[in-house]
């Protein structure tokens, strides 16, 4: 894929659940960090062979915590400089920003809006509560935000009738201002 589009990024999406054998995940980080260590070394040998450069973006579940019961070093990818961009989090509006921010003082944190799945109740729960989550994250150090499962036209799968505030987040999030 990177070989044959000039795009200007590439994300692991490791936020949707573990690979590594259940019970047996953090003694096989190993495994996930040596992925992840050949696919930056691939970006690198195709940027070296003249392709642009290519950023490594890896989304993790929302805490530190989480990412350890799913076997993802995120330490070590951050201490080794593997990834450039670090987006957390799928079904939930938790995301502890501040941890990972503790981690690497310069790496951008983008925590990730599941318009679709939340696991702290929330299907379609309008712009006021988006608006809040957005400025509670930017509050807590978020360089930006991710969205995923966006319904943002009428009509569009899933949307139900709250579409209008995916559209309008969208919008306000031209100007980090409107939002905070």
């Amino acid at each position: 894929i990177v070989e044959n589009y000039d795009f200007d990024g590439l994300e692991l999406n490791f936020a949707r659940g573990y690979v590594l054998p259940a019970g047996k995940q953090w003694e096989s980080r190993d495994s996930i960090t040596d992925f992840v260590i050949s696919v930056r070394d691939m970006l690198e040998k195709l940027e070296t062979g003249g392709r642009k450069p290519c950023l490594l973006a890896v989304r993790v579940p929302e805490t530190i915590v989480g990412c350890h019961f799913d076997g993802l070093d995120v330490e070590t990818w951050i201490e080794k400089g593997l990834i450039d961009i670090l987006t957390l989090g799928c079904r939930s509006f938790e995301a502890d920003i501040q941890s990972f921010r503790s981690l690497a003082d310069n790496l951008p944190i983008y925590p990730t809006l599941d318009a679709h799945h939340a696991s702290d109740g929330y299907m379609h729960p309008g712009i006021n509560v988006l608006r809040g989550v957005v400025a509670n994250w930017f509050d807590r150090g978020a360089d930006g935000v991710q969205t995923f499962n966006f319904p943002y036209a009428e009509g569009s799968p899933y949307g139900g009738e709250e579409w209008e505030s995916y559209l309008t987040l969208y919008q306000d999030l031209k100007s980090v201002n409107r939002i905070k």
